[in-house]
């Protein structure tokens, strides 16, 4: 089947602002979780909320990386969807909270990082809206092959995005309910940033569903088992965070689980898909010599 190839200004916003900007959020919430006073945008109580925040900065920022390196626009659609609903929800969240950012820290690190962070999300879903419009009037189309997700895993990830959906936008709109639903408590702002990060992950999932072709999977299952690992480190971490004998612990547990073995699942039947050698068709046997005569 015929499809679009990627623009340069699609790929070089998932390095810049998905890999790069994401990826270095993630380093600093996950390795220093104490220290967001001092090196963040804005500062974090809790250290477990660092913590799970970096995991999901890292899982955004893995998730552009292996997009970036594609080039078909086919396979990186649904992503790039996804990682438009998590900039616009960040973008809401962001303006709706901006009191708590470090505007006027007398750290520079935490200063730059709150004009920066600001910048970034208040220009990114209006740049990733014009990259989108004109991807779609891309007119030079490469041709794809299409193999259908085996039906147990395509309605695991429906049933996965649907749920991180629904809890996504549950503690947006209504931060206060992170009391019952989340195994810890939340502010407003980090709920709301819990949520555009539910909300991104859970249109891809949805999105590979609907779409149900099994050469897409790679980038988004690997984010997705990567996420969990880094999510499941963040929690053990902090004792205490977790407590699987109530709903909301039990909740996060099991996604958490479904995350890895779907994502893994889905990673390895994407590479199965691949062609042997670099894309090609493994070549043909050599038909054998006929023994001499005589």
């Amino acid at each position: 089947m015929a499809d679009r190839t990627v623009t340069p200004q699609i790929r070089t916003f998932f390095w810049g602002l998905g890999a790069a900007f994401s990826g270095i959020a993630g380093l600093v919430l996950f390795l220093f979780p104490e220290k967001t006073d001092t090196l963040f945008a804005w500062t974090i109580a809790r250290g477990d909320t660092a913590n799970f925040l970096g995991a999901c900065f890292l899982g955004i920022s893995l998730l552009s990386f292996l997009c970036f390196n594609a080039t078909s626009w086919q396979a990186v659609r649904v992503c790039f969807v996804g990682t438009l609903t998590f900039v616009t929800a960040m973008a809401l969240a962001t303006l709706l909270d901006l009191d708590q950012f470090n505007f006027g820290s007398d750290e520079p690190v935490a200063l730059i990082s709150a004009w920066l962070w600001t910048l970034v999300y208040v220009a990114a879903p209006i740049a990733s809206g014009v990259l989108l419009a004109r991807q779609l009037r891309e007119t030079e189309y490469a041709e794809e092959r299409s193999t259908p997700i085996v039906p147990g895993l395509r309605m695991l990830f429906l049933v996965q995005g649907a749920v991180l959906s629904l809890v996504g936008v549950v503690l947006f709109v209504s931060p206060g309910s992170a009391d019952s639903l989340w195994p810890w408590p939340l502010t407003p702002l980090t709920a709301r940033a819990v949520a555009s990060f539910l909300l991104g992950f859970g249109v891809i999932l949805v999105g590979i569903g609907r779409q149900n072709q099994a050469e897409i999977l790679e980038p988004p299952c690997a984010a997705c088992w990567w996420l969990a690992v880094l999510a499941g480190m963040a929690i053990t971490r902090f004792e205490g965070s977790v407590d699987i004998g109530t709903v909301p612990g039990l909740l996060i547990t099991l996604v958490a689980l479904s995350l890895l073995l779907g994502g893994v699942a889905g990673e390895l039947a994407a590479r199965r898909l691949r062609a042997p050698t670099s894309g090609q068709l493994p070549r043909p046997p050599r038909p054998r010599r006929p023994p001499p005569s005589g």
